[in-house]
C-alpha cells in the first residue's frame, strides 16, 4: 500500500474498500495493512485467504454431499417403509389363507365326525337289534331242543 492510500496520509478522505477488508476480520486487515510492504507476510496472508477459500469450497461441497446423503436416506427410508408394508400385506395374506384353510378343514372334519357318529349310532342300534334276534333264535333253539328232547324221550318209550 502506498502512503497516499493509507488512512494516515489523508485523514479527511473516506476509506477505500479493499479485497482484504471485505473478506477478513478486523485483526487480519490491520495485520495486512501494517505488513503491506513485506512480501513474505503478504504472501502468507494471501495463502491464508486461499486456504480459507479452499475451506469454504470444502464446506460447500460437504453441505452438498450432506444434502445428497439426506435425500438418499429419505429415499431408502421410503423404500424400506414400502418393503415393510408389502411384507406385512403379504404376511397377512398368507395368514388369512392358512386361517381359511384351517377353518375349512375344521368344518370338513366336524361334518365327517357327525357322519361317523351317526354311523356308529346306526351300527350300534343294528348290533343291539342283531343281539336281540340272536337271543330270540337262541331261545327258539333251546325250545326246539327241549321239544326234540321230549319227543325223543317219548319215542324211545314207545
Amino acid at each position: 500500500m502506498s502512503a497516499q492510500n493509507s488512512p494516515e496520509a489523508s485523514p479527511g478522505r473516506p476509506k477505500r474498500s479493499s479485497p482484504i477488508r471485505s473478506r477478513t476480520p478486523a485483526t487480519a486487515r490491520n495485520t495486512a495493512r501494517s505488513n503491506a510492504n513485506n512480501p513474505s507476510v503478504s504472501k502468507r496472508v494471501q495463502d491464508v485467504f486461499d486456504a480459507l477459500d479452499g475451506v469454504k469450497k470444502t464446506i460447500k461441497s460437504n453441505k452438498k454431499l450432506a444434502r445428497t446423503v439426506q435425500k438418499e436416506q429419505r429415499a431408502m427410508q421410503t423404500e424400506l417403509d414400502d418393503f415393510k408394508s408389502q411384507t406385512n400385506h403379504n404376511l397377512q395374506d398368507i395368514i388369512k389363507a392358512i386361517t381359511d384353510d384351517i377353518e375349512y378343514k375344521d368344518a370338513f372334519m366336524r361334518v365327517q365326525n357327525k357322519q361317523l357318529q351317526s354311523q356308529v349310532l346306526s351300527q350300534s342300534s343294528e348290533a343291539q337289534g342283531m343281539e336281540k334276534q340272536l337271543m330270540q333264535i337262541d331261545r327258539r333253539i333251546q325250545r326246539l331242543e327241549k321239544m326234540l328232547g321230549e319227543e325223543g324221550e317219548e319215542s324211545s318209550e314207545d
